[in-house]
């Protein structure tokens, strides 16, 4: 099975290379709206569910093993609301469905963030999903999403791309409800402002940079777009994009 870093990386790296690229992000198309995630969907399992469930799943040899999974939760005494949410996760149609588990919930505004836990993935267990807006789930690392040729447009990106040929963006921390920060956007709306690194090439290799970017929603809790707010090189200052 890839790991879901590997296909971030290989996604973002096809789109940053794509002719014609939007340095913003665009919109994905929204979808039937599912029922609001709010905070009766969390769940914090036991320490042994993990080996539990693995085990359990392997045994059935499931063709669905994230089904499986989901009803291990149910068995383990998840509330019906964070199984809905974790099977939710596992059908998703762009690619990265795996079931997930709420284990923070904040309240924003129109959009809300969930902070969930992918036990199944090899790396980047912890994410982070911008909810019940339009559409009613964002991933902010959903490489599809993410405004990757407005990096080109900084200086310093532009520097450590020319000495680094492989660089790519992946996930930045996503742990702890600070991991995002939150502000009103000119007009009305909000901006949801994260971390990314950039490293040289794959998940272990050396770390370059860091990055911002900024998923922005209207008045209204539609997706508008997202844009890279700055970057910096590692031990340097930020540069911010030129607008």
């Amino acid at each position: 099975m890839r790991s879901a870093a590997a296909i971030f990386s290989t996604l973002l790296v096809a789109i940053a290379a794509a002719p014609g690229a939007a340095a913003r992000g665009q919109a994905p198309p929204a979808p039937t709206p599912a029922p609001a995630v709010t905070a009766a969907a969390r769940w914090q399992p036991g320490a042994a569910f993990l080996q539990q469930a693995h085990a359990a799943c392997d045994a059935e040899h499931p063709t669905d093993y994230g089904a499986c999974f989901v009803d291990q939760m149910r068995g383990a005494g998840a509330p019906d609301a964070a199984t809905a949410f974790a099977a939710r996760l596992n059908s998703r149609p762009d690619g990265l469905a795996m079931p997930g588990i709420l284990h923070d919930f904040t309240e924003a505004g129109a959009v809300d963030i969930a902070f969930v836990w992918f036990p199944l993935r090899a790396n980047e267990n912890q994410a982070c999903l911008l909810v019940n807006g339009t559409p009613d789930l964002v991933d902010v690392d959903d490489p599809t999403l993410l405004a990757a040729s407005g990096l080109k447009r900084i200086a310093t990106y532009v520097a450590l791309a020319r000495r680094h040929p492989a660089i790519s963006l992946w996930p930045g921390a996503r742990t702890g409800t600070r991991a995002v920060q939150v502000r009103v956007r000119r007009g009305g709306g909000q901006r949801f402002i994260l971390p990314y690194v950039l490293r040289n090439g794959c998940h272990a290799c050396a770390t370059l940079g860091s990055a911002r970017i900024a998923f922005d929603f209207d008045k209204t809790g539609a997706f508008i777009g997202t844009r890279v707010i700055d970057v910096r090189g590692a031990g340097r200052p930020r540069r911010r994009a030129r607008r």
